[in-house]
This record gives C-alpha cells, structure tokens and sequence, in this order.
C-alpha cells in the first residue's frame, strides 16, 4: 500500500499561492498607476530629464546626475506614450530579473525590485548587472555585465573590487587581460564618451 504525503502537496499550494498573491500585487500597481498616470516620483524624474533632452534643453538640474547614456534611456521612454511608457519601464526590467533567475518569481520578493517597480527606480539595473557578472564571471559577458553597470558607477564599485583579485591572478599566469576586462574595456569607454 502507497503511503500518502500531503506536505510535498501541501508546500507545493503555498508557494503557488504566494506567487499569486506576490504577482496580483504588482499587476494592481500597475494598473493603479498606469490608469491614473501617478507613477513612483522618479520615474517622473526620469521621464522629465528625458523630455529636456528630447527639447534640447539642459539636461543637469536639480536632481539629475545620471550619465548620458542613461538620461538617453529616459528620452526613449519620455518619447512614447505616457501610459505605454509606464508599463515597460515597470515591466521589461521586472522580466529580465526573472529571466536571470531562470524564471523563477522569488525574486519579486527582493526589496530593490519591489522598490524598483513602487518607485519607478533605475536600481534594478545593479540587479542584472550582478547576475549577469555571476552567471558568466570568466567570459566576455560578464564585463559586458560591468560595463552596464558604469551607466550608474555606484554600482560597479563592489563587482569591480571582486573582480580585481581574479584579474590580476589571471593576468600573472597568462600575461595577458582576461575576457572579462577587455569587453569592460571596450564597451565601458563607449558608454562613458557617447
């Protein structure tokens, strides 16, 4: 006679359960917010930094410090339709997290992409950015992963500081950059002199 479990059901139905109710929350949000136009303070910080741009206008004021290439990024989506816009800067980043954790949901329990997703923030870029670095540390993409991440450079002090020990190893038993260091290398003087 087979023995029934019912905690392998059981823990199965409560996870499932608290996604439903994790993913309800971020849809009604986004409805909330999409319906009224009444986003996080910084996506409307974002998005009018980019509209300046777009206007020729000067792009350094109060409250903006982001880089060029980045405040690029905030004209493309000031550039589109008000409600279009708030839904795929709240979502496209929400899906890479996800796709990052091998479309797993838990990581919609993380503050940063909580707080990402309430306040229209930029934080969720030091989330790729860190599993990009840790999903390919040896290979030319994890340095594409860091040189993302000088598009906000608060963001590439740690994964810089960890990366440096293996670099100079690398370097000491190759005599030569590891792949990692040239695409920083490369890309990473593209995103800084656009």
């Amino acid at each position: 006679m087979k023995k029934l479990t019912l905690v392998p059901s059981f823990l199965f139905f409560s996870q499932m359960t608290l996604y439903v109710l994790i993913v309800s929350l971020y849809i009604a949000y986004l409805a909330f917010a999409a319906g009224g136009g009444q986003a996080g303070v910084d996506y409307h910080t974002f998005m009018e930094q980019g509209q300046r741009l777009l206007n020729g206008e000067q792009v350094y004021t109060t409250n903006s410090y982001y880089p060029l290439p980045y405040v690029t990024i905030f004209a493309v989506f000031s550039a589109m339709p008000a409600t279009i816009s708030l839904v795929l800067w709240h979502t496209l980043p929400l899906l890479v997290v996800i796709w990052a954790a091998r479309w797993q949901l838990w990581p919609l329990l993380f503050a940063p992409v909580f707080a990402h997703f309430a306040g229209g923030q930029s934080s969720v870029v030091g989330l790729i950015v860190i599993a990009g670095i840790l999903r390919y540390p040896n290979n030319w993409r994890g340095g594409v992963c860091l040189a993302i991440a000088l598009l906000k450079p608060q963001l590439a002090v740690l994964p810089l500081l960890w990366y440096m020990p293996h670099w100079v190893y690398y370097i000491v038993q190759r005599h030569r950059l590891p792949a990692p260091a040239l695409s920083l290398d490369s890309i990473g003087n593209k995103v800084w002199w656009i």
